[in-house]
């Protein structure tokens, strides 16, 4: 097995592992997941320089990164699908969070509450 094979079965473990333990009203399992998709996504930038030796283990690789690339996509969305709906629910019980800060994280529940008013 190739060091392109193990970072790539590495990254989609990573993967499984955040989508497995996403929990969006778990402020540590939610920083969690993101952890191991930013790592899965720096394995993935990793794999995209590595250079190709023979012709049958570029045609491997290749096929692994789309497959992970296709992971990592599909992963990111349901994350972030449900990270909204939580907030969005947080806001209509009167907990209004702002959704990431300026380095792409999730704010801690122990943040304070933004008031919100809704016009219309």
């Amino acid at each position: 097995m190739s060091d392109g094979s193990i970072l790539v079965n590495s990254a989609r473990s990573r993967v499984r592992r955040a989508v497995e333990e996403w929990n969006p009203t778990d402020h540590d399992a939610m920083r969690c997941s993101q952890e191991q998709l930013e790592q899965a996504v720096h394995d993935l930038r990793h794999l995209e320089r590595l250079p190709r030796a023979g012709s049958a283990d570029v045609v491997e690789l290749r096929t692994s990164l789309l497959k992970l690339k296709s992971e990592i996509a599909d992963a990111t969305r349901t994350l972030d699908a449900s990270a909204a709906f939580y907030r969005g629910l947080a806001v209509r019980l009167g907990r209004a969070m702002s959704g990431y800060d300026a380095a792409g994280r999730m704010p801690s529940i122990d943040e304070p509450v933004v008031a919100c008013e809704v016009h219309g």
